[in-house]
């Protein structure tokens, strides 16, 4: 059993890395294509195509279905997720036992049918949630380390937070306020060093940055990780949607990614000529709107390298899916936070062994080169690991006032095991 969990827990933290490395690489990658660059004097361009991204990630996701359909066959299943009542102990790590004998009966008969057609036709919402955050993250990949990138998706901690609080009514406690704030602190150093850290500035000055050091900075970077903040925004809104169909609905985590990947590929076919249509535009901002399907497969006729890198990547974010959603369901929170941990390291290292090893350097190389302000990068990580685990009760304060009420009383906190592991 042991080799089982470390092989899955292996493949998860490979498949993780490596699918924001090799995203990260096929926008560096340049190929010829039919449009020009932005110079407007070659098609010799760089493959920065984030709303082929976007594609690449809802095949992927849709790979989840796949599995659920192979394991059924396989197993001679009569049911294509694992119904409620079959799940770890009898479902209470995705939802309470049922409380009166209409619930259980209803619970019995979902065990049964599965999820309704309706209930499917609902998972719509999410999906076109996930497709514009996706579209963002990758906007903010473009122009972002590699590193940088993966640890600003932490402060997705803050945003749920605030969402748990306005739109669920939950209660934040001591403790987690103090997780939040050290995240907020973790965020302000990521973000810093991911848009100053190019410059001739000293780590030791950071204290001293002032607003025109961010202005003078390359607008690139600071746009990029602005669409990262908004992105992780939309996600968090995300969780708690997610969160009514895991919990109200009893969709199974498998069953729900394999939809939203499904509906985000009948959600992008009319995008695609749209995305043609639209004008190119004359800077980087035009990435937003404009994509030319045309050009992008141009490219990857004329590179056989950029499509070793899409069909690793979907093969990568496909496997990271299915094998973090095993983690989730089969075993502990901390498994699951020690592999996105794990992962912001391995993309970390990645991006020296792409540079250092591989000698793939310059402005548009997807490594990273390591300076004084990688230490203040590490800073940041070290802190927003702390504070992701303290706010899951994985590691916890030297001071028990935190985990107690106003009466002396040790708190409980009501948080579905899938949402506290997307954290």
């Amino acid at each position: 059993m042991a080799w089982k969990i470390a092989g899955v827990g292996a493949a998860a933290l490979a498949g993780g890395a490596m699918a924001t490395m090799l995203m990260k690489m096929q926008f560096s990658w340049s190929a010829s294509g039919t449009e020009l660059c932005l110079n407007g004097t070659t098609t010799l361009c760089p493959f920065s195509k984030p709303w082929f991204g976007v594609l690449q990630m809802k095949i992927g996701m849709t790979m989840s279905l796949i599995f659920l359909l192979i394991r059924k066959r396989y197993t001679k299943s009569l049911f294509l997720e694992t119904p409620v009542f079959k799940r770890m102990q009898y479902g209470v790590k995705y939802m309470p036992q049922p409380r009166t004998y209409d619930e259980r009966r209803y619970l019995l008969q979902q065990a049964v049918d599965g999820p309704s057609w309706h209930t499917l036709g609902l998972t719509v919402i999410p999906a076109a949630m996930d497709l514009v955050q996706t579209m963002l993250s990758f906007i903010g990949l473009l122009w972002i380390p590699a590193s940088v990138y993966q640890m600003s998706s932490g402060c997705v901690v803050v945003f749920s937070a605030i969402f748990a609080v306005r739109l669920m009514g939950l209660k934040i406690q001591r403790y987690q306020i103090l997780s939040i704030a050290i995240m907020v602190v973790s965020i302000i150093i990521v973000s810093i060093a991911g848009i100053v850290g190019e410059d001739n500035l000293s780590p030791k000055d950071i204290f001293s940055i002032r607003l025109h050091h961010v202005f003078k900075s390359d607008w690139n970077q600071v746009v990029g990780m602005s669409m990262i903040l908004v992105a992780q925004v939309i996600f968090s809104a995300q969780l708690v949607v997610e969160e009514h169909f895991l919990n109200q609905l009893q969709l199974s985590p498998f069953l729900l990614v394999g939809m939203e990947g499904l509906w985000g590929l009948v959600l992008f076919i009319p995008l695609i000529q749209f995305l043609k249509l639209t004008p190119e535009g004359t800077s980087d901002a035009a990435l937003l709107w404009h994509e030319s399907f045309p050009d992008t497969w141009t490219k990857l006729s004329n590179s056989p390298f950029l499509c070793l890198l899409v069909v690793s990547y979907t093969l990568c974010i496909g496997a990271y899916q299915i094998t973090a959603l095993y983690i989730t369901k089969h075993h502990s929170a901390l498994v699951r936070s020690m592999i996105e941990i794990g992962r912001t390291i391995g993309v970390w290292a990645l991006g020296f062994v792409v540079y250092y090893i591989f000698n793939w350097s310059g402005p548009s190389s997807p490594g990273e080169k390591f300076s004084t302000w990688t230490l203040v990068e590490f800073v940041g990580f070290l802190l927003m690991a702390i504070a992701s685990l303290t706010y899951k009760q994985l590691l916890h304060f030297p001071s028990m006032s935190l985990y107690q009420d106003d009466n002396g009383l040790p708190v409980t906190v009501e948080i579905s095991s899938f949402m506290l592991d997307r954290h």
